[in-house]
């Protein structure tokens, strides 16, 4: 079919879903703002370099396992895109379990630090990290497969599945931070209880055999298949968020250090405009998601020209 038209199926749903993402974020931070308050949201705020480089590893996985999977789909060899994507399993539970490991012997003294030896924002701060790193395998997978199903070509799905776990999130958010109490806590939790509900419905998805792809028991031999090229292929896009992880963290320090009355306001302010700013630029996020699935099906299959 035509590229443009191709292109423009592919991309819209994918657009809407990273755009209701963007706007989870603003959402998340109104509900902090005004039911939690100005700590709240300073807690989150100066945990994000360390959210940001738990996205990263999972983004490094994820995008690695998409770019291979698009070839091998592409080129009609279901058996190593089933190998890859057993391996990308492995790799990420792996990852994540070593995530968690560091967190329990490091976690409070780099929270502290972080903090600035501010007892409210410390706890708050770590609270918020041990619930989103403990839940991290679930993020882990629900990222494989969300890349899985674009690759596929599943995205009308692949949105759907997007809509409920953004939709979701912002209802347990609010049922969690104003009806429950828990603060940031709710935040973390309600985001880690919507993409438990999301990967449920893929997973419910792939069972009913509609996917190019699911995974058996004998595909478990297969967890550690792939790995270097996994990491090779999924390294530069992760370190772009890496790279985001550390301006902000420059940025948070520049605040501490230097901003004139209320720091932690400041601070505040930042994770707002930061929150916005990502809002504005998910929908371009969206399209380059849709032409690197076309792109790389398109050179799997053979055909260099339309690549």
């Amino acid at each position: 079919g035509s590229i443009a038209r191709t292109f423009v199926k592919t991309a819209l749903p994918i657009v809407f879903l990273t755009s209701m993402n963007g706007l989870l974020t603003v959402v998340d931070a109104v509900f902090l703002g005004v039911f939690v308050g100005a700590d709240g949201l300073t807690a989150v705020t100066l945990m994000f370099p360390i959210s940001m480089l738990l996205v990263a590893l999972a983004t490094m996985v994820s995008t690695g396992m998409a770019s291979e999977l698009g070839r091998v789909i592409g080129a009609g060899d279901l058996d190593a895109a089933r190998r890859s994507f057993a391996g990308a399993h492995g790799l990420s539970i792996l990852m994540s379990v070593v995530v968690i490991l560091l967190f329990a012997a490091v976690g409070w003294p780099v929270v502290t630090l972080i903090a600035s030896g501010s007892p409210t924002l410390a706890a708050m701060g770590h609270l918020f990290l041990a619930i989103s790193i403990l839940t991290s395998p679930v993020a882990f997978l629900l990222a494989i497969h969300s890349d899985a199903l674009r690759t596929e070509g599943r995205v009308g799905f692949m949105a759907i599945a997007g809509l409920l776990v953004s939709v979701a999130n912002m209802a347990f958010n609010y049922g969690l931070i104003v009806w429950l109490g828990l603060g940031v806590a709710g935040s973390a939790a309600g985001t880690a209880l919507a993409q438990a509900l999301a990967l449920a419905v893929i997973l419910l998805f792939r069972g009913s055999g509609k996917t190019r792809l699911t995974l058996g028991l004998r595909d478990t031999q297969n967890w550690r298949s792939g790995w270097s090229k996994i990491l090779a292929l999924g390294a530069p896009r992760s370190l772009s968020f890496i790279g985001i992880a550390l301006a902000s963290a420059a940025t948070i320090l520049a605040l501490r250090w230097f901003s004139i009355g209320n720091q932690d306001a400041a601070i505040a302010a930042y994770g707002v405009i930061f929150r916005i700013m990502t809002l504005a630029f998910f929908p371009l996020l969206g399209m380059a998601l849709a032409m690197r699935a076309m792109v790389g099906n398109n050179q799997g299959a053979g055909p260099w020209q339309r690549s």
